[in-house]
């Protein structure tokens, strides 16, 4: 249906509202995330990805982030039934 899984790539944030910005922006990712762990294996929060090659670009896109310097706040992978890969959403900062 063309549909296409798409969420925000990139915050610009003004310096001085940095530190700020971000522990907020964490700290409701992480109650978002909580309000979700009453039921996992159904719960829209978690991303999950549409098979091994995908988890693999997503930890190849962390991987390179860190490379560049950037810091992995979110997005380890959850514990799934076999053939199953879902993850926390990624939250990786560069500054």
């Amino acid at each position: 249906t063309g549909q296409r899984c798409t969420n925000t790539r990139r915050l610009f944030i003004q310096r001085s509202l940095y530190d700020e910005s971000v522990s907020i922006l964490e700290q409701l990712l992480r109650q978002f995330m909580a309000t979700q762990a009453s039921d996992p294996e159904n719960a829209y929060g978690y991303a999950v990805l549409i098979d091994e090659d995908g988890y693999r670009r997503f930890e190849a896109a962390k991987a390179k982030a860190q490379k560049e310097g950037g810091r992995i706040v979110m997005g380890a992978k959850l514990e799934s039934p076999a053939g199953v890969y879902r993850t926390e959403p990624a939250l990786v900062l560069l500054s």
